[in-house]
């Protein structure tokens, strides 16, 4: 039987601390924690002018002394967010190869390997991607959400695309993709013969994903109002599931 995975609000040890500080040091850009500081409304994380993006952008000796410090302050007020940051995607790989124990204490070793049990289809990690998108730090805040749907969605239709037999190129966009299974696809092509407003309509969705997935590389601008990069992520999230959850009934 396996070992039930630590509570959120348990305790962490120094060892285990120091492990997560040393990974988000290596893995964390300025980007990063401003979207974490979304997330957590705790804006000044992604201030400027603030110590630990200062100590960041100078590449000072006391950078690690001040997300020690956050982190400090997350497991006396906040614990089960430790949690949430350990999982995010960079810093779980980081932590897994270098702090395996560290990683385990907060409980993604038993995450990983049930997820290794089970190969993951294309369409299920659409799936995971959009519920990963109503956490509350997404899996790397609002543009972290963004990135890990629209990498999903473009993975399915890869797939779809691979299982019909149609030759894609490597850097094909999700409209590109999309455009390859309504011409090739049997059951698109059937449909667009006798429906081709839906297929034009699918399209329309098809680029406005791919327009909207411009997004992940967009940075917060400080002292603007950060709710509505946070609706532009809902709205790509929620036209990927639109595109996703009609294409997974079609084909």
């Amino acid at each position: 039987m396996n070992d039930p995975l630590p509570s959120p609000t348990s305790a962490l040890s120094s060892r285990t601390l120091l492990a997560l500080t040393e990974a988000l040091e290596n893995t964390f850009d300025a980007s990063a924690w401003a979207t974490l500081g979304l997330a957590l409304d705790m804006p000044q994380l992604g201030d400027p002018e603030e110590r630990l993006q200062e100590s960041l952008r100078l590449r000072d000796d006391d950078y690690g002394y001040f997300v020690a410090q956050f982190l400090r302050h997350l497991q006396a007020e906040r614990p089960s967010a430790l949690h949430d940051i350990a999982c995010l995607p960079r810093v779980s790989t980081w932590l897994h190869s270098n702090a395996p124990e560290a990683a385990q204490a907060l409980g993604l070793g038993q995450q990983q390997a049930a997820r290794s049990q089970k190969p993951v289809s294309a369409g299920d990690a659409v799936d995971q991607a959009l519920k990963d998108a109503h956490n509350p730090l997404g899996t790397n805040g609002a543009v972290g959400g963004v990135d890990q749907v629209h990498t999903a969605i473009h993975g399915y239709l890869r797939d779809a695309c691979s299982r019909a037999g149609l030759p894609v190129a490597d850097d094909a966009s999700v409209a590109q993709l999309f455009k390859s299974l309504r011409s090739g696809h049997p059951d698109l092509v059937r449909l667009d013969q006798h429906e081709p407003q839906v297929g034009n309509a699918l399209t329309s969705l098809a680029e406005a994903v791919t327009a909207l997935g411009g997004l992940r590389n967009v940075a917060p601008i400080p002292g603007q109002d950060q709710v509505s990069m946070q609706e532009e992520a809902r709205l790509a999230v929620n036209l990927v599931r639109t595109l996703f959850d009609y294409l997974r009934a079609r084909l």
